[in-house]
């Protein structure tokens, strides 16, 4: 499979599921980054792999003039709907994160959660979030450390279906020394450790639902069943989760690191 291959695979994979399910998890990260991004009314702001619109949302809740842009026509369609139902104007675009379709210096703030880091060019993407940031503006972005069961998971997901070998894993825009040499073309750079807790009934419960929901996980599931490793896979992901929850009631409580990059757009 080759890196167009691969992003059309993407395309397919992120609408599987319901990914909107998992993304009300992690909402806050996008409410704190839009808030840490310093997003003003009247504000250009483009939410970069907006997924179902969590950040897009909240910087137009914040009165700006929003784009969310997402490679899944089904993930937009969601965002969509959600813009709708609140009474949000948003323009939605489909798009990739490599090859964003703006002019230079067309957004006061740039804006991925969780999304850009999925892109397989990492220099590309970090060049393009860049590029469409007026000078002196901000482009923010979120990232699962490796460390965190978030990161955890991504790479082992990586080794169930391994991705192109030209692709970068996302899971190093969590390393801060690769961010900061991704983003060295910035004035100014600002990388802060944040967590997001996951909640659930239980830890049982919860990966139940991930491996209906969320997209990757689902394609996952499905190639590895085929071929009987997915009670393995399984397993492994239930030990991954059970280590790191803290919850000692039987529910589940597993805070989840991340980077938050906040990037100043050189003049």
């Amino acid at each position: 499979m080759d890196l167009d291959q691969f992003k059309q695979a993407q395309r397919w994979v992120w609408g599987l599921g319901d990914y909107p399910s998992f993304g009300r998890l992690i909402d806050g990260a996008a409410s704190l980054t839009v808030e840490r991004s310093g997003v003003q009314p009247g504000e250009r702001v483009l939410d970069v792999a907006t997924g179902s619109g969590n950040a897009a949302l909240w910087a137009a809740r914040a009165g700006a003039l929003v784009t969310g842009l997402d490679l899944s026509p089904a993930l937009l369609e969601v965002a969509r709907t959600r813009a709708s139902a609140e009474g949000l104007e948003v323009a939605w675009v489909e798009g990739d994160a490599e090859e964003l379709p703006f002019a230079d210096n067309e957004f006061d703030r740039v804006i991925s959660v969780f999304g850009a880091m999925f892109a397989p060019r990492h220099e590309r993407a970090a060049a393009e979030l860049l590029r469409v940031t007026r000078p002196g503006g901000t482009a923010a972005l979120t990232t699962w450390v490796p460390e965190g069961v978030m990161g955890q998971m991504l790479a082992a997901q990586a080794t169930f279906i391994p991705p192109p070998g030209d692709a970068a894993s996302p899971v190093l825009w969590g390393v801060e020394a690769h961010a900061r040499a991704m983003l060295a073309g910035a004035s100014s750079l600002t990388i802060e450790p944040a967590t997001v807790t996951l909640l659930d009934e239980s830890v049982e419960h919860y990966l139940t639902n991930l491996q209906q929901h969320l997209g990757p996980l689902v394609a996952a599931r499905a190639a590895l069943e085929a071929d009987g490793r997915w009670p393995a896979a399984q397993a492994q992901l239930h030990d991954l989760y059970a280590a790191a929850n803290r919850a000692t009631d039987g529910t589940m409580s597993i805070d989840v690191g991340y980077l938050l990059i906040l990037a100043e757009a050189p003049s």
